[in-house]
């Protein structure tokens, strides 16, 4: 509350009586702090961003030459499994960027339509490896479940994030229970929750037989780095992430807990209407490369990255030229005996940019197709001017399947030509 008392004086000055006003200012304070956090968000969300380009360069060039090195050796060879070791924990690196960039919301989206029971079934053998014997798992799926419209590996996040936590909650063992139904959020219930939009809704429930969190514990939980975990046990990435996710598919997340009981965190992901049949679910295990024939120029700053993209390339079939910069690339098509038909390049190099790069080769050599290559997301490059819109652009790291992938889809005949 905020008081402000004023003295009432007659002609004289001599003081008669006083008037008090109070005004709640609550509302107010809540704005402050809302805000901020909005700054604390958007500062971390610009470091996210530059580690994400010069990280990812370092991914890409390990993942890659790791693929390439196990194409090559035999499933029996001992160098084999180490090789696989290491391209496992540049996967485990890459998917701590990607939370970085989740909860910042420049992370790419591919959403489609889902059945949370099929997200939460297919979870479920790994977190049974993950979690170990002492965490007992049941699962309840609801029936005739709608869809919700999201990014099936968020979605998977959000499952494997909540499992790993409550399993941080159970040092002795304990029990899981998922549980999935179709609920209806009154408005009544959303006049008593901020940010709740009445409606139909899908509901993910996730509860746990832990420790449990005090009210001063739950008030931060959501926040980026937040962790009660002792140092070296954890990000403080991990309910940040979910809370951005859900807040991103315009859902909403709300926890219950009491200290030497449990806690409980119900998901909430609106409804789609209909009966759509969710899409296909794309599959994991992902061909070696794409063959392909074509002359293609590879354009990026990065040895490590220009290497094992041309290396990649040129295993698919292509013919392939490099260039470490924008003003050799030119060089090199200047030349008019050099045949072209892709141009890949980074988006974010010194002095040009890819973006640049490609409007200079299509003015030299109509017809070129290009593929980009960036640690950044589409939606970032666009924002910044740095990528025209539905331009064909591979994420950082990458990995053989993708790159040839990329190329191989550029080259298709356009329909109808």
């Amino acid at each position: 509350m905020n008081w402000r008392v004023t003295p009432v004086r007659e002609g004289d000055g001599q003081v008669t009586h006083y008037v008090s006003v109070h005004r709640d200012v609550t509302e107010r304070r809540d704005l402050e702090a809302q805000l901020r956090q909005s700054q604390k968000l958007e500062a971390v969300g610009q470091l996210a961003g530059g580690v994400a380009h010069d990280f990812n360069n370092v991914l890409t060039a390990i993942r890659g030459n790791c693929a390439l090195l196990l194409q090559e050796l035999p499933a029996a060879d001992p160098r084999a499994e180490l090789v696989q070791e290491i391209d496992e924990a540049g996967q485990r690196a890459a998917r701590l960027t990607g939370q970085l960039l989740t909860f910042t919301r420049r992370q790419v989206r591919r959403p489609e339509a889902l059945e949370f029971n099929t997200v939460v079934e297919g979870v479920l053998p790994m977190l049974r490896r993950i979690l170990g014997e002492r965490v007992r798992i049941n699962f309840k799926p609801g029936s005739g479940l709608g869809l919700v419209w999201g990014d099936r590996g968020q979605l998977e996040q959000i499952v494997l994030n909540l499992a790993v936590n409550a399993r941080d909650a159970m040092p002795a063992g304990g029990a899981l229970r998922f549980e999935t139904s179709n609920v209806e959020l009154s408005p009544a219930y959303a006049g008593l929750h901020m940010s709740v939009i009445p409606g139909p809704y899908v509901m993910l429930a996730v509860s746990d037989t832990g420790i449990g969190m005090d009210s001063d514990t739950q008030q931060h939980i959501f926040e980026p780095f937040f962790t009660t975990k002792p140092p070296g046990k954890g990000t403080g990435l991990g309910l940040a992430t979910v809370y951005s996710v859900v807040k991103q598919s315009k859902g909403n997340v709300w926890v219950y807990s009491e200290q030497g009981v449990g806690t409980t965190f119900k998901v909430y992901f609106p409804r789609m209407p209909g009966q759509a049949e969710p899409a296909e679910r794309a599959k994991r295990d992902e061909p070696g490369v794409v063959p392909g024939r074509g002359h293609v120029l590879v354009v990026e700053d990065d040895p490590g990255v220009r290497e094992v993209t041309v290396r990649i390339l040129r295993q698919a079939g292509y013919t392939v030229q490099e260039a470490a910069d924008a003003l050799s690339a030119q060089r090199l098509i200047a030349d008019p005996a050099q045949p072209l038909d892709v141009l890949v390049t980074d988006v974010v190099m010194p002095r040009m940019t890819g973006k640049a790069l490609a409007d200079a080769v299509r003015a030299m050599r109509p017809g070129t197709r290009v593929v980009f290559m960036s640690g950044y997301t589409g939606g970032v490059l666009e924002e910044q001017d740095l990528l025209e819109p539905g331009a064909m652009l591979v994420a950082k790291p990458f990995t053989p399947w993708g790159i040839t992938q990329a190329v191989s889809e550029v080259l298709k005949p356009v329909a109808g030509s």
